[in-house]
């Protein structure tokens, strides 16, 4: 799960980066932050659930609260679809 935000804080670190040069070149690594950080807080979310059984679905926890909003995300634009669409039309 540490690796996972790891490297989306590479990314996100990259990307911010590349933007404040050229904002413009930027786009394509801002997409990629985007899908991976998608993915990355699906796995990690998945990953707690599991891990903590039964005590993830305590409203005290949060856990659950948690992986119902990186299930949501995935249905809220800009969904990963609409991005892949983007990204494909920015590089023709």
């Amino acid at each position: 799960m540490r690796l996972r935000a790891n490297a989306v804080r590479v990314l996100h670190d990259e990307a911010l980066s590349a933007f404040g040069w050229d904002p413009v070149r930027a786009l394509p690594k801002l997409f990629h932050l985007c899908l991976a950080s998608a993915e990355a807080v699906i796995a990690v979310t998945d990953q707690a659930m599991k891990l903590c059984d039964q005590a993830a679905f305590r409203g005290e926890v949060g856990i659950e609260r948690r992986f119902r909003d990186a299930r949501a995300h995935c249905a809220v634009e800009p969904t990963v679809d609409t991005v892949l669409a983007v990204a494909a039309a920015l590089s023709r």
